[in-house]
C-alpha cells in the first residue's frame, strides 16, 4: 500500500513536471495548422542554406580545379580578385564595428558615471506606494518589522513561500503596477 502511494506520488509530480515544461515551451511551429508561418520559416532556412552552400561550392571548385558546378568555373585571377576583395571588405566591417563598439561602451560609461547618478529614472511616489505594498505584505506573511529584524534564524513554512504571481498582483491591486 505505502509502495503504491508512492508509485502515485511520482507519477503525479511527473505530470506535474512535464505540464509545467509544457506550459513553458511553446512552439508554434510544431502545433497543428500555422501553414504561414511553417512555410515561411522553410523557405528562410533553404535560403540561407543557399547562401552558405553557395561560396563553400565556389571555394571547393578553386582549390580542387575540378568543375564541381560546371557553370561556375573560375579562373586563377578571377579568384585571387575575389579573395583580396572578399579580404578588404572583412577588414573595413571589422574597424566598422571595432569603432562602433568603443563607441557604444563610451557612451554607455558616460550614462552611468555622470547622467543617471544626477538623474531620476523612475517614479518617487509609485516607489514609496510599492514598498507599503511590500511591508503591508510582510507583516502579514511573517509578522511585524521589530520582530523580522531582530530574529537570527527563522524557518519559513511552506505555506508563507511566496506564489509566483503575488507581488505583480499586490501592485496591480493597489494601481502601482510595474509595466
Amino acid at each position: 500500500m505505502k509502495m503504491k502511494k508512492e508509485l502515485n506520488k511520482k507519477v503525479a509530480l511527473k505530470q506535474q513536471s512535464e505540464q509545467q515544461v509544457k506550459n513553458f515551451v511553446q512552439d508554434q511551429f510544431f502545433e497543428t495548422g500555422h501553414w504561414w508561418l511553417k512555410t515561411r520559416q522553410i523557405i528562410v532556412n533553404v535560403c540561407f542554406l543557399v547562401f552558405l552552400i553557395f561560396p563553400i561550392g565556389i571555394f571547393i571548385t578553386f582549390l580542387t580545379n575540378h568543375h564541381v558546378w560546371h557553370y561556375l568555373h573560375w579562373n586563377y585571377e578571377a579568384s585571387f580578385l575575389l579573395t583580396r576583395h572578399l579580404n578588404e571588405i572583412i577588414l573595413y566591417l571589422f574597424v566598422i564595428v571595432l569603432v562602433a563598439s568603443l563607441a557604444l561602451v563610451w557612451r554607455n560609461n558616460i550614462l552611468e558615471q555622470k547622467v543617471y547618478p544626477q538623474k531620476v529614472t523612475y517614479n518617487v511616489q509609485k516607489l514609496n506606494q510599492r514598498k507599503e505594498i511590500m511591508e503591508r505584505m510582510y507583516e502579514t506573511r511573517f509578522g511585524a518589522k521589530s520582530f523580522r529584524e531582530a530574529t537570527r534564524y527563522y524557518v519559513v513554512e511552506r505555506e508563507q513561500n511566496l506564489p509566483n504571481q503575488l507581488v505583480p498582483d499586490l501592485f496591480k491591486a493597489g494601481k502601482v503596477e510595474i509595466k
